[in-house]
């Protein structure tokens, strides 16, 4: 397994009832596309995760002064749409039952990280995050793990614009 980030000065916090991102680039996949090659910091991040044989529902990853968002989805593993101003931009893949915001600038220092799972997003303005039952909203995006998203979930089963020839 790889090191990585090992120069880095890396810590967690649970507590986010006024978390915000910042403005900037980001990449949303789940962290252990990144961070599962390095098998020491893979454990430091589960650890924070389910301490005492909890399960917490996300978690801040301070790097240096980047920060990483990363929360649990509502249906475990699996693929889940991304969208930005209502419109879908995306799939995220989920094999670890969670998913991140990883600043671009983090993404950057790890080498050969693989993004291909993932979908980059711009935030224009910090944002403070909001969390619900594995759904996430920061700004104009939405992170839909839960499929409650019932106006663009449902509409390849629109059969307004059948005639009756169609039928």
């Amino acid at each position: 397994m790889t090191e990585i980030l090992s120069d880095k000065q890396i810590y967690f916090n649970a507590d986010l009832r006024t978390f915000k991102l910042r403005a900037g680039r980001y990449l949303v996949i789940d962290p252990c596309y990144i961070f599962g090659n390095d098998n020491a910091l893979w454990d430091r991040i589960c650890n924070a995760l389910f301490p005492n044989k909890e399960t917490l529902e996300q978690l801040v990853m301070s790097i240096d002064n980047d920060k990483v968002y990363i929360f649990g989805t509502n249906s475990g593993d699996g693929v889940y749409p991304v969208y930005q101003e209502s419109v879908q931009i995306g799939d995220c893949g989920v094999d670890a039952g969670l998913l991140s915001f990883i600043p671009k600038e983090v993404i950057d220092g790890i080498e050969n990280a693989d993004d291909g799972l993932g979908v980059w997003v711009d935030i224009v303005d910090d944002a403070k995050v909001f969390y619900e039952e594995g759904d996430v909203t920061v700004g104009d995006l939405f992170v839909d793990t839960s499929f409650t998203n019932e106006d663009y979930n449902d509409r390849d089963s629109d059969d307004s614009d059948l005639t009756d020839d169609d039928e």
